[in-house]
């Protein structure tokens, strides 16, 4: 970093190798996938700031490759420019272009299942004004979005053609205080949209939202809330209008010197070109924690649920996902990430179901220092212990059936049935500061059983399992633990196919799967403690029918989730752990402002 003529720069790049594991390449229900990705990334950012005006430039790139799905691999790629002149305390200007090169991830709802990812181009800008009038601070601008999507070949070979998704989005809008309190301010905002598709489809919209909201401080928190309406009229007279409540909310507390926590909810109307559905208005609710366990050594987590409401159609999607990511920082340049994450879909669209777990290793390094070395303390291991302990719950045993029926038909559809369960388990745990770390072992204990009858008869039943899994966890002040858990399974199914009054067919193995907890343990009276804990398990797939490896086979996939209620002995006793939008980029107000 320097001086010149009254300036400031600054310039910083990096890079980071990652190698991450996914067990559903291609986001299907059933016959999963899974492959080990290699991931470069790098990146760079100028900056040149001056009393009144700063100027920024980055450029930042993914290049992905499979080990075995070389059809999946990707180079992601964006360039971006942004700049502010403060004319005065009561003026200002600022505004910034970009242009991104990327792929549709598989589990978009509008992936076309070409040969390859759909590759698309993305060239937005925004410019606006802002200041204070009286005190109360304004902001004015527009947004432009253009979106150029790539067709792409099927299995087929027929050219898939998506033009058709083609478009522009264009905002224009403000914001303006109203009223100021002791620790805030409430404001208006009004935003006018238009959506121009390229092609003769008749999807283009104009859409008006408007809003009442309050920013500052909440209590311990600081952020942003509203409230307001949101409305987009299609040219097609097929799509009627939607009108419904839009409301926001983003707030941040520090909970005690090294944790904050984010809690969002984002409300938008997306566009979509299923069949018969003039967009999908997203709900979105989540928390995102962050914490710093020492110098050297962070942990942040996330949980999201997302409802996808498809207008004028009766599907609906119910997205949710979570992640954990530690952070060791070797020096002030140079970091390791050990990354997991989970997603689920549920829908009432037969077929869009599917989950996946993510697992990854990641290397990174910068030129600048992300933290003054010297200042400060570094993680330092603490006690250490062994337990054990016993589970009771309840399983809900759900079999996703995929397979063909008649001449040219198709079945999908989910089959299962609850029954208790009970185990034992066995663990080791560290800790890391506040920060607990482990590993544990169970045998679980199980003879649920679902039957289906017809003109095929098949069921399946589920015996014992055992498995090991990593949890990681944040010791709070009273010394309960939040935790989650991540591990590998192994549960034996007994599966029986019988097709009319012909032979049985039975498949007795043990499936190899994933599990993902979260949970708290308290301690209790005597060196107890006691643990609530939920859990979602997947497996691997396989096919089965009557007769076995013919053309009718079905394909099984096992999923379960379930509450787990835990007591053990007492370790501590044994041994004495939105994106481009208008709104985000031009009219939202920095706390810093």
């Amino acid at each position: 970093m320097w001086a010149q003529d009254a300036a400031q720069v600054d310039f910083d790049a990096g890079v980071s190798l990652a190698e991450e594991y996914t067990d559903n390449v291609f986001a299907t229900s059933n016959d999963r996938r899974d492959d080990f990705v290699t991931i470069i990334a790098p990146w760079a950012r100028l900056s040149l700031t001056g009393e009144k005006f700063s100027l920024g430039l980055d450029a930042r790139a993914e290049l992905g490759r499979y080990a075995d799905y070389g059809s999946e691999d990707y180079d992601d790629y964006s360039v971006g420019a942004d700049f502010r002149y403060q004319f005065d305390r009561q003026f200002f200007v600022f505004g910034g272009l970009d242009f991104a090169h990327e792929h549709e991830s598989r589990s978009s709802p509008d992936a076309v299942f070409g040969i390859e990812p759909t590759v698309y181009d993305e060239t937005s800008g925004y410019f606006g004004v802002g200041g204070r009038i009286d005190e109360r601070r304004y902001r004015f601008g527009i947004n432009a979005r253009d979106l150029d999507f790539d067709d792409v070949d099927s299995i087929s070979g027929i050219r898939i053609d998506n033009d058709d998704r083609d478009r522009t989005h264009l905002e224009a809008g403000g914001r303006i205080g109203v009223s100021k309190t002791e620790n805030g301010e409430v404001f208006v905002q009004g935003i006018y949209e238009k959506r121009d598709y390229d092609t003769a489809v008749e999807r283009d919209s104009d859409g008006l939202r408007a809003a009442v909201g309050y920013t500052g401080s909440i209590g311990n928190a600081r952020g942003e809330v509203m409230l307001g309406i949101l409305s987009q009229d299609y040219e097609d007279p097929a799509f009627d209008t939607v009108t419904a409540p839009d409301f926001g909310l983003d707030l941040s507390s520090s909970i005690g010197d090294s944790t904050r926590l984010t809690g969002i909810v984002e409300r938008s109307l997306e566009e979509t070109t299923l069949t018969g559905a003039s967009g999908y208005l997203a709900t979105s609710a989540g928390l995102r924690l962050r914490h710093r366990v020492s110098q050297n050594v962070s942990l942040a987590g996330y949980f999201f649920l997302t409802q996808n409401d498809y207008q004028q159609t009766d599907r609906t999607d119910y997205l949710a996902e979570t992640g954990l990511s530690l952070r060791y920082y070797f020096n002030p340049r140079v970091y390791l990430d050990t990354d997991y994450s989970f997603q689920q879909r549920q829908s009432d669209a037969a077929g869009a179901e599917y989950d996946e777990h993510r697992i990854s290793l990641r290397l990174g390094a910068a030129l600048d220092n992300y933290y003054d070395e010297g200042t400060g303390n570094l993680a330092s291991w603490g006690a250490s212990s062994f337990y054990i302990g016993g589970h009771v719950g309840n399983l809900a045993t759900q079999t996703k059936v995929d397979g063909p029926r008649g001449s040219n038909g198709f079945l999908t559809a989910d089959f299962g049935d609850n029954s208790p369960v009970a185990g034992l388990f066995a663990g080791y745990r560290a800790n890391l500061n506040d920060l607990v770390l482990g590993l544990e072992a169970e045998v679980e204990f199980n003879d649920g059983e679902w039957p289906h009858s017809g003109a095929r008869n098949f069921s399946v039943e589920r015996g014992n399992a055992y498995s090991l899994s990593a949890i990681s966890g944040l010791r709070t002040p009273g010394n309960a633990l939040l935790y989650g858990r991540f591990g590998a399974i192994s549960s034996n199914f007994t599966s029986q196919y019988q097709l009319h009054s012909g032979p049985v067919v039975t498949r007795d193995e043990s499936e190899l799967g994933f599990l993902l907890g979260v949970g708290a343990e308290i301690p209790l009276n005597g060196g107890l403690s006691g643990r609530m804990e939920y859990q979602l398990r997947a497996y691997d797939d396989y096919w089965i029918g009557a007769p076995q490896g013919g053309a009718g086979d079905d394909n099984f996939a096992n999923v379960e989730k379930g509450p787990r209620y835990r007591g053990g002995r007492d370790p501590a006793y044994i041994a004495k752990s939105r994106g481009r939008s208008l709104e985000s980029r031009v009219l939202k107000w920095p706390v810093s402002e």
